[in-house]
């Protein structure tokens, strides 16, 4: 979602120490689980690259990928990409 995506760009434009840690995720319930890895990294990624064109410099930024082997949520639609905001 664009708006929560906004709302973390502007706290580390305000947060010049702060870092964020995105991961990745993807259904279990659906697809391979070779297409599930690429499938999360693909989204993490572009969040990533989003973060990074607002200005975001990329040692700020850290992405990692678990495909389908986790689901933090109940949910498939929530578990598509998790931001975590990582303060010194």
């Amino acid at each position: 979602e664009t708006a929560k995506l906004d709302e973390v760009i502007a706290l580390l434009k305000e947060n010049p120490q702060t870092e964020v840690a995105i991961t990745g995720y993807a259904d279990a319930a659906t697809g391979t689980d070779e297409r599930n890895m690429e499938l999360s990294e693909e989204r993490a990624e572009n969040v990533a690259a989003a973060i990074k064109a607002a200005g975001i410099s990329a040692d700020r930024v850290k992405v990692s990928f678990k495909g389908s082997r986790e689901n933090p949520f109940d949910t498939p639609e929530k578990n598509r990409v998790a931001i975590c905001v990582v303060a010194e």
